[in-house]
């Protein structure tokens, strides 16, 4: 856990996902290395304000310095 992000699963190319929370970061940067198409992530529950919701609805950039290379496809529910 990093900053209140904790990555919980790992896609790979063929759409399988497979737990992520006992991974060391390390691992998880292997994962991407060798192909990862996604990183699921979990965050601390909180009260997300009526404006924060509106804007998941629109396509921004998330800094992640905690990972390296690009990251993209990015869904977020305030759910």
């Amino acid at each position: 856990e990093i900053g209140g992000e904790r990555v919980i699963r790992v896609r790979d190319a063929a759409g399988v996902e497979k737990s992520a929370i006992n991974m060391k970061m390390e691992q998880v940067q292997q994962e991407i290395t060798t192909g990862a198409t996604a990183l699921i992530l979990e965050i601390s529950e909180r009260e997300v304000p009526k404006p924060e919701k509106q804007s998941l609805l629109h396509p921004q950039r998330v800094d992640l310095d905690c990972v390296e290379g690009t990251v993209s496809g990015i869904f977020a529910s305030a759910e």
